[in-house]
């Protein structure tokens, strides 16, 4: 029954829109047609109201996707403290249980001499990036506050942290930095630049002048090395791996050190900052000191 009122209205409907629109058939062509009547306008609010409706689900979907990779990282942080706390409450005990293990005395030597450099090695790199870093966002803060970003402190803090991941923490902040200018000054003002600007200098005089200064050649590794292992452990670990990389490296070349089976290993780990011999000077024959090549015997 309802389908039928609605049909009829339907058709009802049809017919008054097409009285009113079309010309009587018995009008006389002299006669000037009547006007019909205007038709009602759109509402102009629809395009706007499906943009809003658009915009509206997509900010969603992002504010979703944000929500859940910090929680993703919040996991993770988590799950990379508590691991670090259990390892260190328990590193007496690992550590005995390990050289216990050892059948021979010399290899339990070299081992808990390995471990006990490690542990040395991984604390002087941490505590001379800590130093470095909180130095870095405080310069950081304090530019950014100069040029007029809000939350100086917030990004100070957030520069401090992400620069321990080596490469793509760096680049994380400019790119942060970049969207809060555009945010804050707006995408047609060029000073939406300044801040990643202002940050990517101060990085640069960081890394190329004051870590090396300060880390000297003991605690210097290979940027092939380094890069591939907060890749390798960013991807196995996220970004709870990527903060633990370089000493994990660290781990892994004073190992190295004390095998002469790894020495290939170890070359290919540490980073020299003397000039690498040339090729030509690798294939010359060595010759013993003060003494004359050999000949083979019965040569004239």
């Amino acid at each position: 029954m309802r389908q039928l009122v609605t049909s009829i209205e339907h058709l009802r409907s049809s017919v008054l829109d097409a009285t009113l629109g079309a010309p009587a058939a018995n009008a006389p062509l002299s006669r000037k047609p009547r006007a019909a009547p205007l038709p009602a306008p759109a509402p102009v609010a629809a395009p706007h109201d499906s943009l809003a409706d658009k915009l509206a689900s997509e900010g969603f979907t992002f504010t979703r996707v944000v929500i859940g990779e910090m929680l993703a990282f919040t996991l993770s942080a988590a799950a990379t403290v508590i691991l670090l706390y259990f390892l260190l409450a328990s590193e007496h005990w690992l550590v005995s249980r390990t050289v216990e293990a050892l059948p021979r005395r010399r290899t339990r030597a070299l081992v808990l001499g390995g471990i006990r450099q490690a542990q040395r090695e991984i604390g002087l790199y941490l505590g001379t990036m800590s130093l470095i870093n909180i130095v870095l966002g405080a310069a950081t803060g304090v530019v950014l506050a100069l040029i007029g970003l809000p939350n100086p402190v917030l990004w100070a803090t957030t520069v401090s942290i992400l620069n321990f991941v080596p490469y793509l923490g760096p680049a994380l902040n400019a790119v942060m930095l970049l969207l809060a200018g555009s945010m804050a000054f707006g995408a047609a003002d060029a000073t939406m630049f300044a801040p990643p600007a202002a940050f990517l200098a101060l990085h640069a005089l960081e890394a190329n002048f004051i870590s090396p200064l300060v880390m000297g050649k003991r605690l210097r590794l290979s940027p092939v090395s380094v890069f591939l292992s907060v890749m390798v452990w960013g991807w196995i670990w996220g970004i709870a791996g990527a903060l633990v990389a370089v000493p994990i490296l660290l781990a892994l070349r004073t190992v190295c050190k004390r095998s002469p089976r790894l020495r290939l290993a170890r070359v290919y780990l540490e980073g020299d900052a003397t000039e690498p011999p040339s090729l030509r000077s690798l294939l010359r024959v060595k010759r013993r000191s003060g003494r004359p090549a050999e000949h083979p015997a019965g040569a004239e």
